[in-house]
């Protein structure tokens, strides 16, 4: 893979994670999607929830792209991207209860 497109995928991914959360995290708090603090709670306040989110739908095209790049890692990037859609649901669903 050619160092100048890895560094541009890393940059934008960088970038697209933190827009990406922002927003997330924007849409969460003025839906009151938070945890509340309680005895076992590091934080004071309520907490938005689902940044995650962001970071998973930019992290799958990301290894997708990889992979298309690197045609021996495409099984691997098959795998890892279910496995991440697969942990993201259920974080998501802890979040949510």
């Amino acid at each position: 893979m050619n160092w100048f497109f890895a560094t541009g995928l890393a940059a934008l991914a960088f970038f697209a994670s933190l827009a990406g959360t922002k927003a997330v995290l924007g849409f969460m708090t003025g839906r009151a999607i938070v945890d509340r603090p309680n005895e076992r709670s590091s934080h004071t306040g309520p907490t938005p929830t689902g940044g995650g989110l962001a970071i998973v739908g930019v992290l799958i095209p990301v290894w997708c792209a990889v992979a298309w790049m690197t045609p021996d890692a495409f099984p691997s990037a098959l795998v890892i991207s279910t496995l991440a859609v697969v942990l993201a649901a259920v974080s998501w669903t802890d979040d949510l209860r």
